[in-house]
């Protein structure tokens, strides 16, 4: 069984007022774990509660991207196989990949084409630079190559400067104490406290 990694990235600093918002919007609903910044990104790990209203049409992302006013990109490895990421911006999609589209169920070329990511629409927002050239020879080669032979999703991560992509709430909750990185709040929806 492979590694299976969810983490969703915000671009911002403002990380207090981030925070009561992803409060109000998580209380009895979900539980979670927010770093602090990291290179101008802050992480932020669902429980499978929030994990599952996201899942099927990424109403949470969605919800703090219109909120926050911040650009937001979701990455997710599924057993070691599969790379996905997705970007929101002012409460809507504006990019996604898949390295794998067709690993499920058979798609059509529209569906493939819509699943190669197109990075070149969303690097610009960024306050940092980033060599798209390198950015998209990644993706390409993460779709043609296992992700174990090739580690597309570490080398993504890399040129943005993202951490914890090599995570999920479970895995960070059990070594939140590891100074690799600093967790800001842990949001127990079980009980609605701040950790």
């Amino acid at each position: 069984m492979g590694a299976f990694f969810d983490s969703i990235h915000i671009r911002t600093i403002q990380i207090e007022t981030f925070n009561d918002m992803l409060m109000e919007i998580a209380y009895g609903r979900f539980s979670y774990i927010l770093t602090t910044p990291y290179h101008g990104w802050i992480s932020l790990l669902l429980d499978e509660n929030g994990l599952h209203l996201d899942e099927e049409n990424n109403d949470i992302c969605l919800e703090l991207s219109r909120r926050c006013n911040s650009f937001i990109l979701k990455t997710k490895e599924y057993d070691s196989d599969i790379f996905f990421y997705t970007c929101f911006l002012n409460g809507k999609v504006i990019d996604s990949f898949v390295s794998h589209p067709d690993y499920f169920a058979p798609i059509s070329q529209e569906e493939r084409k819509k699943s190669r990511g197109q990075p070149e629409l969303w690097v610009g927002l960024l306050d940092f630079s980033v060599d798209i050239n390198e950015l998209r020879k990644v993706l390409d080669l993460t779709q043609s190559n296992y992700l174990c032979e090739f580690n597309g999703p570490e080398k993504f991560a890399g040129l943005l400067f993202l951490d914890n992509t090599c995570t999920n709430y479970y895995m960070s909750k059990e070594t939140e104490l590891d100074s690799e990185w600093i967790t800001y709040n842990h949001i127990d929806a079980t009980n609605t406290k701040s950790t």
